[in-house]
């Protein structure tokens, strides 16, 4: 389903059905507006059930009215991994892309993109992203967070493939997503990584936000704290821890704004329950 707002937030008009199956799951959606106004949700879908019943398929529909309807559903791959959230990006010549988590032969589970060029109705052949090699009988709930920016499209995930060590990986396409650089670590300094945010503001700042944990002195692991850092071409700074660490943080989304301005809201464990954080902030230059 989907509800959308003319009134910035203040009300919201009546959901509408985006998926066009009744009979199966459907589930971890993301929507995102193309430059055109167009407005795509893609999600994991069952009705499929892929090569086996362990994976899903991955499905997109696409709306033509700001939200009001969406046309039939169209898929897009099969063989995903079955709790990783895909995501969608876009270009600003229309092209789009789609990634997900695919399982691959031998239960090997990497990252791989796709792009359209005629609005969702066809996609390339899809691209594995890095060969990480990760070996895994269960789906690690961890879906890639993917974002254009400056005509160069931006991946990050987590993985633990090849060394078995949790780690956020970051990657780059220079040829809309016909190609990937060699993924950069960039949480290599952080324990139990994850939930990795990519956001780009409208000057050019893109910046990766993600939860980890530091390690203490004696060896132990402090609570999950959300880090953020920034991605400079082909180099990125070195994260930033956002939380004090006193309450387990997780779980982060952000917008980057004008003006080195960034925005982070996550969710926050305490005796009293959980609650959503919002936290304001500027980078300097």
């Amino acid at each position: 389903m989907l509800a959308r707002s003319l009134s910035y937030g203040q009300n919201f008009d009546k959901p509408v059905r985006v998926t066009d199956n009744d009979t199966t799951f459907h589930g971890f959606s993301s929507v995102a507006a193309a430059p055109n106004g167009d407005v795509y949700a893609v999600w994991l879908d069952g009705r499929d059930g892929g090569p086996s019943s362990e994976t899903s398929a991955v499905y997109l529909a696409r709306s033509k009215d700001r939200g009001a309807t969406f046309e039939p559903n169209q898929r897009v791959a099969l063989s995903a991994c079955p709790c990783c959230r895909p995501r969608i990006s876009f270009g600003v010549k229309g092209e789009m892309y789609v990634a997900w988590r695919k399982v691959f032969a031998g239960e090997v589970r990497d990252m791989v993109a796709s792009t359209s060029r005629d609005g969702g109705k066809t996609f390339a052949p899809e691209v594995r992203v890095a060969d990480d090699g990760w070996q895994l009988r269960g789906c690690p709930d961890s879906g890639p967070a993917l974002i254009q920016s400056a005509g160069r499209l931006y991946i990050a995930w987590l993985t633990e493939g090849r060394e078995h060590l949790p780690r956020i990986q970051l990657s780059w396409s220079d040829d809309q997503g016909g190609h990937f650089h060699a993924p950069v670590a960039v949480s290599s300094d952080s324990l139990d990584p994850n939930h990795p945010v990519l956001t780009a503001s409208e000057d050019g700042r893109v910046l990766l936000t993600f939860q980890a944990r530091n390690k203490k002195t004696d060896g132990t692991w402090e609570p999950s704290t959300i880090f953020v850092a920034e991605i400079n071409e082909d180099r990125v700074s070195i994260p930033t821890a956002l939380t004090n660490g006193a309450a387990p943080a997780a779980y982060p989304q952000a917008v980057a704004g004008t003006g080195g301005r960034v925005y982070v809201v996550w969710t926050q464990r305490t005796d009293q329950g959980s609650s959503a954080v919002l936290l304001r902030g500027r980078r300097d230059r």
